[in-house]
């Protein structure tokens, strides 16, 4: 995923990390591919609406955590952030521990429409280079331990999208 203009979004080279566990808070929805851009503003100004009412400041960049892709093409997702530890969710938000581990993490720098071929990227890296990914599989559904997209750049307050900067980071399987 190379650019050979300034509009195409690049992808760093994946890397394996070493991520420490994290609390975080979040909303859940379960929902279709095609319909996370509609519920990304949404989802976004609940969860951030819920901190403020509240006084917690984020302890880090926002993400979508990508919990479940079903067969039928749904997903079950979290948009959330790092929050201190001690913070309690209720009905409207969630709380929980970000697992802590190896990952493969990848930095996009471009617009948000070129994270479905840098995902894409990530994961043929990780099977062309014999990384097993922490999921589960049901009937159904493929389970992910903990697969974020890290938003570093609020496109509020930057709005030239070739500055945007995203990490794709997913944990990879604890070694036997």
């Amino acid at each position: 995923m190379t650019a050979n203009n300034n509009k195409r979004p690049t992808l760093s080279e994946p890397q394996i990390v070493e991520r420490a566990s994290q609390p975080y808070a979040a909303v859940r929805r379960t929902i279709g591919m095609n319909d996370i851009t509609k519920f990304a503003d949404k989802m976004s100004g609940e969860f951030f609406a819920w901190l403020g009412q509240r006084s917690i400041a984020p302890a880090g960049a926002p993400f979508f955590k990508y919990n479940r892709f079903y067969a039928d093409g749904k997903l079950e997702l979290e948009w959330g952030a790092p929050v201190p530890p001690g913070i309690n969710g209720d009905d409207h938000v969630l709380t929980g521990i970000l697992p802590g581990g190896r990952f493969i993490s990848a930095l996009l720098t471009g617009p948000f429409n070129g994270l479905r071929e840098a995902t894409a990227t990530v994961l043929k890296w990780a099977e062309d280079n014999d990384l097993e990914l922490d999921t589960t599989q049901t009937h159904n559904s493929v389970n992910f331990a903990c697969r974020l997209e890290v938003y570093f750049t609020d496109p509020r307050t930057e709005p030239d999208s070739r500055k945007w900067q995203t990490e794709i980071t997913m944990r990879l399987a604890d070694e036997a």
